[in-house]
């Protein structure tokens, strides 16, 4: 019985000192607000950053995206209605409607993100509630106005638009 407590007490020192020789991860990177892009397009700059280590700094390459004006950008208004079931697919409060189930990202303040045809962001906005009855949000954004776009509510939904729809400046997007 001695020698299973002898070895029970020798492992729990050996996982204390890993443990604490591993510290904690989070302490290591601090966190940076993501930045708002406002009629822009994201381009990808790498950068040589010292790293401070025990015995020496050595350089890392971080990728940062940087944010450049698009000439062709037309306002953009929009709407996202929701046409389903209170209580099953949404509801509504006092802050504005709440998608559920499959449309749970859906709320006021989940972030819009619009895309040319290459994938490339050129935009990004916010849900906004609307004071209509029933479930929908309105948006406002950039977009170029001579090709097709996409306008997404990232893991919930992604609707392309043409640049006709785009030209007239203001969508309404239904939701089933």
């Amino acid at each position: 019985m001695n020698a299973r407590r002898n070895i029970g007490i020798v492992l729990v020192g050996c996982l204390a000192v890993v443990l604490t020789a591993c510290g904690n991860d989070q302490e290591a990177s601090p966190s940076t607000p993501e930045p708002t892009v406002v009629a822009t397009q994201a381009t990808v700059v790498k950068t040589q950053t010292p790293v401070p280590t025990s015995s020496a700094a050595t350089p890392v390459t971080e990728t940062t995206a940087v944010a450049t004006p698009v000439v062709d950008a037309s306002p953009l208004a929009g709407t996202l209605v929701l046409v389903g079931q209170e209580h099953v697919d949404f509801y509504i409060s006092s802050d504005g409607c709440y998608g559920l189930g499959t449309w749970r990202g859906l709320q006021p303040g989940a972030q819009v993100v619009v895309r040319d045809a290459s994938g490339t962001v050129v935009d990004v906005s916010n849900l906004i509630a609307s004071t209509d009855d029933g479930c929908a949000w309105t948006f406002e954004t950039s977009a170029p106005s001579d090709r097709f776009v996409s306008v997404s509510v990232p893991m919930v939904l992604e609707h392309w638009l043409t640049a006709d729809e785009v030209v007239s400046g203001n969508v309404v997007i239904e939701l089933p």
